[in-house]
């Protein structure tokens, strides 16, 4: 989850007994008119583990690309903030439609065989307008979406040591294919994953 506290907001937080919280704070300053605090939901929103996890880091730049990879973590953040804040109950309402097919998609993630071409047809509309609306809802594509939830869990597994070989990782999180799967990988974490974890 995300709270936005304007400037000069007064705020307590507490954890429940022998719980941990971990947290992340980023200060901006951006020309608004009559801010409120909001609450925001992260659930859609494809890079929040970047957020919560990667940004720390990079913040420390230690080489010359991590802060042009700051800000482009933190620009998608504000795009889909941005974008949900704007959604009225009709948009809601309108991005309802998307429903079976977010259900089949989170059920099929994994399957090598899964497409999202044929998506909209569990919705009943266009391919065009599903993408649309897709984008609406969860700020990028639906194929992106799933490279990044297929690789998110691939990253987990890989972190978890639970799996032997990056071929075995890659069909776990749907691609048939092992170097494809890699080059995906270091496309998006910047490191091979045999490289990511010296015993695969």
């Amino acid at each position: 989850e995300l709270f936005f506290l304007p400037k000069g907001t007064t705020y307590i937080f507490k954890t429940e007994p022998d719980s941990e919280c971990s947290y992340t704070v980023i200060n901006f300053y951006a020309d608004l008119e009559s801010p409120k605090p909001a609450f925001f939901s992260l659930e859609n929103f494809a890079e929040a583990a970047d957020c919560m996890h990667l940004l720390p880091k990079l913040w420390h730049l230690e080489k010359p690309c991590d802060k042009h990879k700051c800000l482009s973590l933190f620009y998608a953040l504000l795009s889909y903030l941005s974008a949900a804040e704007n959604i009225s109950y009709a948009e809601k309402k309108r991005l309802s439609l998307l429903d079976p097919a977010i259900s089949y998609l989170e059920d099929n993630l994994f399957d090598p065989a899964f497409k999202t071409e044929k998506l909209h047809r569990f919705c009943g509309i266009s391919d065009a307008y599903f993408r649309k609306l897709f984008h609406a809802g969860f700020g990028t594509s639906p194929k992106a979406y799933v490279v990044e939830k297929r690789l998110a869990r691939a990253k987990a597994l890989i972190d978890s040591a639970a799996f032997d070989s990056v071929g075995e990782i890659a069909r776990t999180v749907g691609y048939t294919d092992p170097l494809y799967f890699s080059r995906a990988f270091k496309k998006r974490y910047g490191i091979s994953p045999q490289n990511m974890n010296k015993t695969l």
